[in-house]
């Protein structure tokens, strides 16, 4: 039986890959990335995310009951990594969110100009000249040659 893969953004590098994804220690989505070789996290699916919130609620109420008692409030590490869970998802969240714009960004060139720098440009620049960021000269971006039907 083959494992489904899913159609993933590197938050590393900002390529777009499919892969099968494996889970960590607390249920995050972890991917390989084949263009710069790194392990990245993707969010909770919703099955653990709901848990996870559901859990610090009750975290909550046993807190707030506690404390109305007079008691002293003590997490434990359960306590502890269930509220880094739901903090950690949202933080990827976030990061996974801000990846959309690149996902549809339009496609570039990269151009290697004659200092060394290697530069990502959008085609709409191919046949105009644009400045190098790293040694400020200006040079023109060469169309990509047409492929042959």
């Amino acid at each position: 039986m083959t494992e489904a893969s899913d159609h993933v953004i590197c938050t590393n590098c900002r390529r777009e890959f499919d892969a099968a994804f494996k889970k960590d220690f607390l249920g995050f989505k972890k991917y390989h990335c084949p263009h710069c070789n790194e392990d990245i996290r993707y969010p909770l699916t919703t099955g653990y995310l709901v848990t996870y919130w559901v859990l610090v609620a009750l975290l909550l109420l046993w807190t707030v009951a506690a404390l109305s008692s007079g008691g002293v409030v003590i997490p434990g590490v359960i306590g502890i990594l269930i509220i880094f869970a739901a903090i950690k998802d949202l933080v990827l969240r976030s990061e996974v969110r801000k990846l959309v714009p690149y996902a549809e960004s339009p496609a570039t060139l990269q151009v290697k100009h004659g200092c060394g720098a290697v530069l990502n440009v959008p085609e709409k620049y191919a046949g105009k000249s644009v400045k190098c960021p790293k040694c400020g000269q200006s040079f023109q971006v060469e169309a990509p040659a047409k492929e042959k039907e």
